[in-house]
């Protein structure tokens, strides 16, 4: 997995200031977004494939950890710096998407959505 930290194209990228790339067929990867508002939609089918992380940088900062970087990369200076970069792990991160068009609620009733 790398992470890959913005800053040239500004606040308004749809892809916000960070995103992270994992290697898959699709080439589908998790970004940052400036539409946090999109977080309360009911519906979250609003990217063309990709897959928004609503607090993107407490993810890096965990996968930072887990990777044992703490105190070794600052996000912070590297968006201050004003230039995109990217930090690749040492170590490889197990990463699992699923897609489904059902499940069991909390009550245990078995519920089916719409395929997008």
């Amino acid at each position: 997995m790398r992470l890959c930290l913005f800053y040239g194209p500004g606040p308004t990228n749809p892809l916000g200031r960070i995103k992270f790339i994992f290697p898959n067929p699709d080439f589908v990867f998790l970004h940052d977004t400036p539409q946090k508002q999109f977080f309360e939609y009911e519906r979250r089918d609003l990217s063309a494939g990709c897959i928004r992380v609503e607090h993107p940088f407490e993810l890096a900062d965990h996968l930072l950890r887990l990777d044992g970087r703490v105190g070794e990369i600052s996000l912070k200076q590297i968006l201050a710096s004003g230039k995109t970069q990217r930090i690749s792990f040492r170590n490889p991160v197990p990463i699992i998407l699923t897609y489904r068009t059902a499940g069991v609620s909390a009550n245990e009733m078995v519920f089916f959505l719409d395929d997008l």
